[in-house]
């Protein structure tokens, strides 16, 4: 699991002006692809824990089960979940979808099949986090 906490750098390059970047290997090699520069570590700005901007990662979903007729409402907790634009238990859509914080969404079950374990999805516009049979449809 990443560590959310996440060192901030500029780059040396003399005229760069692409500003402020995060230190992870995407954003690395995306700056390094646009502007040709090497990664120069040398001059962090500062520490952030904010994760909104990353892939979605799912942990739990609570609570965890509920009956085939849907409608229980439950929270997902995770991170990079800001922006969350869609939540899914199998292939269909959850209902009152609310973004809480970059680590809490609350959804309600849509009705699904008796006596199945389902996925949980949380789609965010850098991508969908899955929480493999984070859900289970009683009777």
């Amino acid at each position: 699991m990443p560590n959310p906490t996440l060192m901030l750098w500029t780059c040396s390059q003399a005229g760069c002006t692409r500003g402020t970047f995060i230190n992870d290997p995407a954003g690395l090699a995306s700056h390094q692809t646009d502007t040709g520069h090497a990664p120069v570590f040398g001059r962090v700005i500062s520490w952030v824990s904010d994760r909104s901007g990353f892939m979605p990662e799912i942990l739990s979903a609570t609570p965890a089960t509920g009956p085939s007729t849907g409608a229980t409402a439950f929270q997902i907790s995770g991170r990079g979940l800001t922006g969350a634009t869609g939540v899914k238990i199998g292939t269909v859509a959850c209902t009152a979808v609310s973004v809480v914080s970059d680590y809490q969404v609350n959804a309600t079950s849509p009705a699904g099949t008796a006596n199945s374990t389902q996925d949980v999805s949380v789609t965010t516009p850098h991508g969908v986090g899955v929480l493999s049979g984070g859900w289970k449809y009683g009777a």
